[in-house]
């Protein structure tokens, strides 16, 4: 039994968000490979890891945190379909015995409905593949409900047949949470040793035997804190009445971590207690600080009407008005798009700028359009909460929740120094903003050519010679995969062979030993702005559109790979482009 009974394939990354996430490892147990006489179940098992993410990203916090997470598929394969399956005789059957990779079984501990396995080969095989994992899941082939962590190793098994049994198993393994339902077997099992928790306080953050002070004391609004006991004296039967406080009331409720009394959870559900739940106010904030710290990227927000982004005037000081401006990728222009944790389970976010504590505020809580923006302390009011909806081409709506308004830039031609406001839905391209613009660092300016060119994989090669000189440049941030934003010219690509930016369209001229055109196929899109205002961004910057193809700096006019002569913007009025400094 073990390794020998299969082996372990590929491994993807099934999110690649490009820069530092936390990392969640997804492996199969139980589906067999192909040995030339049964067909090979490598296909179900891709199935399922894509159902479970499907439903792990529809899952709050985790769909707020998504550009912070990476997954990880291992294809691992087994010499058998499925667990071992003792489970008659209460386990005490032998079974159904089955050769895997990792050992899964259910009748884990004893107990019928527990699925487990040999963790020490899952984490040598997550450490193997994934340095820097976060929690690793097994995925079991099995039509069966079931699931078992080990919170220590950051491992759980579960069945993909009931997704949720994954996703709170996960709640165990990769952020310590606590069971908040209040038996072990079962409220009708007659289990006589689960009446009254110990003393001792539980080191899970969603479990608690002590009143006050309370862990999650700042989640609670009313006072005195809000108690629903368990009416049972002698603490010998669950609690199983409907609550009888307020929808989403946050304070202690009696029965948790398998005790019927003693120990209490902070509302009345969650996924945590009830599979198909939502994880309660207490869970959302674990799993946000455990992912979301040096995880969640700074994005600038994008006008579609102007194609200018907010932001935060005074060099982002506490009552800093918020404006749209030219992109230059300054500081005041990055915000951190952050979940906040919610006792309803609502999807909602702070902004944040990202060289402060403050965040975007509606002036005064007001509940009238025209109210301008801030950055203000955070104090969690629903003022500083938004709600960020995806309508496609990557654009979205940003809400207020408090006043149920739109930010909006005025209509009209862009202009410096215009406050952004809330204003009624009316759809339009002034209230709609693109906050996830992907700003690539790594680009510089050669001293030789003049040219634009990519460091990252090596400094390529420049027309005037050897290869580009970025001796005395800038850093600077493109922006990729930006579609139809006002004012920006999303036809640009990175040629793999010299290094440099390009239009494809044209057929340009490759400095790269051996000539002819230039190669986008490893390339991605980018986008510049053109003709902005001056700002913090670097401006003049051409495109060689008669020779080269390339992007030249156009007060230098460099050396252009045609003709060794100097660069051709072309055309009298040709686009004065705008480039981000990093």
């Amino acid at each position: 039994m073990g390794t020998s009974d299969g082996k372990v394939g590929s491994t993807t990354n099934l999110t690649g968000n490009g820069f530092p996430a936390w990392s969640l490892v997804v492996m199969g147990d139980g589906y067999r490979g192909s040995d030339g006489n049964q067909p090979s179940e490598i296909g179900k098992y891709h199935a399922d890891v894509d159902n479970f993410i499907t439903k792990f990203f529809e899952t709050w916090p985790f769909v707020g945190l998504r550009r912070s997470i990476d997954v990880y598929r291992i294809d691992v394969t087994s010499t058998d379909s499925g667990p071992d399956d003792p489970m008659t005789g209460n386990c005490t059957g032998t079974g159904a015995v089955r050769k895997t990779y990792f050992d899964s079984t259910f009748c884990s501990g004893g107990v019928p409905r527990l699925l487990g396995g040999n963790v020490d080969t899952v984490v040598a095989t997550a450490k193997n593949k994934v340095p820097s994992w976060g929690a690793a899941i097994v995925l079991v082939n099995t039509t069966k409900a079931g699931g078992q962590a080990n919170v220590e190793n950051r491992v759980c098994f579960a069945s993909p047949i009931d997704l949720d049994t994954v996703i709170h198993e996960l709640g165990h393994a990769g952020f310590g949470l606590g069971d908040e339902y209040e038996y072990w077997l079962g409220c009708d099992s007659g289990e006589t040793d689960r009446n009254n928790h110990p003393s001792m306080e539980p080191s899970y953050p969603n479990v608690t035997v002590t009143k006050s002070p309370l862990k999650w004391a700042k989640f609670v609004t009313v006072s005195p804190t809000p108690l629903m006991k368990n009416p049972d004296p002698d603490c010998k039967k669950c609690d199983e009445r409907k609550s009888t406080l307020p929808p989403d009331t946050v304070g202690l409720f009696e029965g948790a971590d398998s005790y019927h009394c003693g120990a209490y959870r902070a509302q009345y559900d969650c996924k945590m207690r009830t599979f198909g739940k939502r994880f309660c106010v207490v869970c959302q904030n674990r799993i946000i600080n455990m992912v979301a710290p040096s995880r969640v990227p700074a994005v600038p927000f994008a006008s579609l009407h102007t194609g200018w982004v907010l932001d935060a005037a005074s060099a982002a000081t506490s009552g800093a008005m918020i404006q749209q401006f030219p992109p230059h990728g300054g500081a005041n222009q990055q915000f951190l798009v952050e979940p906040v944790p919610t006792p309803e389970g609502a999807l909602r976010y702070r902004i944040r700028a990202v060289n402060t504590s403050l965040v975007l505020d509606v002036v005064g809580g007001s509940t009238s359009p025209g109210a301008p923006l801030q950055l203000y302390p955070w104090h969690g009011g629903k003022n500083q909460q938004f709600v960020i909806s995806a309508l496609g081409n990557d654009y979205a709506t940003v809400r207020a929740v408090h006043s149920d308004f739109y930010l909006e830039v005025p209509d009209g031609p862009p202009s410096s120094g215009v406050a952004v406001r809330q204003a009624t839905l009316t759809a339009t391209a002034n209230q709609k903003w693109l906050p996830f613009l992907n700003m690539q660092p790594g680009w510089r300016r050669c001293r030789k050519c003049q040219g634009l060119f990519f460091t990252v994989h090596s400094n390529g090669y420049c027309p005037a010679g050897g290869a580009h000189d970025p001796s005395e440049s800038d850093a600077y941030l493109l922006s990729n995969n930006n579609l139809l934003l006002a004012s920006w010219d999303d036809n640009w690509r990175w040629c793999r062979r010299c290094q440099g930016l390009f239009r494809p369209w044209l057929v340009g001229r490759c400095p790269a030993p051996g000539g002819g055109s230039h190669d986008a196929s490893l390339s991605g899109g980018y986008s510049l702005p053109y003709n902005m205002p001056p700002s913090g961004a670097q401006h003049h910057w051409r495109h060689c559109s008669e020779k080269c193809g390339g992007l030249f700096f156009g007060d230098l006019r460099g050396v252009c790979p045609l003709d060794q002569g100097v660069h051709d913007s072309g055309f009298t009025g040709a686009l004065d482009y705008s480039l981000a400094r990093a």
